[in-house]
């Protein structure tokens, strides 16, 4: 009986998110997620951060959104998925998750509509890879509550039902040459492992054009090469000309990665191998929040 509750606590404790989060600590029927709000904002702006497979909420915690959050005055949260993964829809692979995790995301909004930080009309959700295939599926089954996303390094599931119950405003980021999610649909794969299909970044878009009904595409921004040496250039799509705006950010060159996060830039081209090379060109928070804000 002893070395049960014994196994037990320790079960607790290794899943629990570590001490050293920035924010707060909090949960919502048994699940975890950081919560970042240091001004004790009331309804306020959301951001909901998914982190990527593998990873966890103290990583995604440091893509820059709280700083940005400190400046423009609204409430960040960071969600952990089971087991570091998300259940975005793709089905058939060993790390597929069963967790339901849309309604996870559900409670967590309702949750802080509730306590009275969160204002209803302003959530807002993005991720990187799994937490951008989730991203997706939260903007097909809560498209009720969330008012629009972001997703870097993701293109949708093949598997994913996606029939949201409204147009959404939606801004992808993706690399032309991500070795691990593809630009043209297919196997995602990781360490050689197949992870499961996506449909190309170009069907899509297409998908959030049609839900958007876009009339026409209707400009192409080229930024200026800032940093020639990440190989990379990146080139805005707008449809604006839709019931509400889809935006890509193709990243001509680029990698599987959060753009702006060069703690690993070029150092010896180990990483650009594995995942291909992570643009410098742009800080996808600051562009993904600058995307949310100007959303009425």
């Amino acid at each position: 009986m002893k070395k049960t509750i014994l196994l037990l606590l320790l079960c607790f404790f290794i899943h629990r998110l570590p001490s050293n989060a920035i924010g707060t600590i909090e949960q919502v029927n048994n699940r975890q997620y950081i919560l970042f709000n240091p001004k004790n904002l009331r309804s306020a702006p959301l951001v909901i951060a998914l982190h990527g497979g593998g990873g966890n909420p103290l990583q995604m915690e440091k893509v820059g959104f709280n700083r940005l959050a400190m400046q423009n005055n609204f409430v960040v949260v960071y969600p952990k998925g089971v087991d570091k993964h998300w259940n975005d829809g793709r089905k058939d692979f060993a790390t597929a998750s069963t967790a339901n995790d849309v309604e996870f995301i559900s409670n967590i909004i309702d949750k802080l509509i509730r306590d009275g930080i969160a204002n209803p009309q302003k959530i807002f959700v993005t991720g990187i890879s799994n937490g951008g295939i989730m991203t997706y599926r939260i903007g097909c089954e809560l498209s009720n509550k969330v008012r629009a996303i972001a997703a870097v390094s993701a293109n949708m599931s093949v598997d994913l039902k996606c029939r949201p119950s409204k147009s959404l405003p939606i801004l992808i980021i993706n690399g032309t040459a991500d070795k691990l999610m593809p630009w043209n649909g297919g196997e995602v794969e990781s360490q050689g492992e197949g992870r499961g299909e996506v449909i190309s970044t170009k069907n899509t878009v297409g998908f959030w054009t049609r839900i958007n009904n876009c009339r026409e595409y209707q400009d192409t921004v080229r930024l200026p090469d800032k940093y020639p040496g990440d190989e990379t250039n990146v080139i805005i799509h707008n449809w604006n000309k839709c019931s509400q705006p889809v935006v890509l950010y193709e990243v001509r060159g680029g990698g599987h990665g959060w753009p702006g996060q060069n703690f690993r830039f070029r150092e010896n081209g180990l990483l650009d191998k594995l995942i291909g090379p992570v643009t410098q060109e742009i800080h996808a928070e600051e562009e993904i929040w600058r995307f949310f804000e100007r959303i009425d």
